[in-house]
């Protein structure tokens, strides 16, 4: 009685690009389940067809599904075509991915890694869950400490993603604003927004307070720092005139 003649295990690569090696065909398939050897071999019109082997029939069928049709060379977008092989794969020595690696693929030894499920291995990166954000929860307002007035308003608590232009034209949505500096380090990130005389920038304090610029309450003072008088600031201190 014959013996059953056994499953095809192997499947056939083809388009595959002229400069491929056969070092980076095999690691086409080193981290696929049950991947066990992979061969290059180049046809009678001098293209190149690929063979890779694996354990199980069902095995070979998730590659083939996953890997037929994809791009392999997005310079000249050549696509991979893929599909079961009428015969398996037989190399001499038996096994590759069974003896070392650096015997077989590279001319330098790796640490063995360990194999990826194959339910992972096919998993299209635009299957993963978008990321999660996360919102900080915006401290109450405290008036800072400084003169009772001055021209100029110290303005800070809005958000991180609020730019320059954002400032710009709310200051000039009150009477007597005049001009605004940036302050923008590593460390605090405020505003600096003189007015014509004292009487304007307490109205401006009054209807800045707590207003919710872009989803975060204002904090507003009088600035300790009246622009134009002149005095020693920090080093690192990027300013941007308006």
């Amino acid at each position: 009685m014959a013996a059953p003649e056994a499953p095809v295990t192997t499947i056939f690569c083809a388009q595959l690009p002229a400069d491929m090696t056969e070092r980076e065909f095999f690691n086409m398939f080193q981290m696929a389940d049950g991947f066990e050897e992979a061969s290059l071999k180049q046809s009678g019109t001098g293209n190149l067809m690929g063979f890779a082997r694996f354990s199980t029939s069902a095995q070979a069928e998730l590659v083939v599904g996953w890997l037929n049709g994809r791009t392999v060379d997005p310079a000249t977008g050549l696509t991979i075509v893929c599909d079961m092989a009428r015969n398996n794969l037989h190399v001499r020595g038996g096994p590759r991915a069974k003896r070392p690696l650096e015997e077989s693929a590279l001319s330098q030894p790796l640490a063995k890694v360990p194999r990826t499920p194959a339910a992972l291995v096919i998993r299209d990166v635009r299957d993963r869950p978008p990321p999660q954000t996360y919102r900080v929860p915006v401290q109450e307002p405290v008036r800072m400490a400084g003169p009772s007035r001055c021209d100029t308003l110290h303005v800070s608590g809005f958000e991180a993603n609020t730019t320059e232009r954002d400032l710009q034209e709310f200051a000039r949505c009150f009477d007597g604003f005049k001009e605004m500096r940036l302050i923008d380090t590593p460390f605090k990130r405020f505003a600096l927004m003189q007015f014509n005389n004292d009487s304007y920038a307490e109205q401006a304090l009054g209807s800045m307070s707590n207003y919710p610029l872009n989803g975060t309450s204002l904090i507003v003072a009088f600035s300790k720092s009246p622009l134009g008088v002149p005095k020693h600031r920090p080093r690192d201190v990027r300013e941007v005139a308006f």
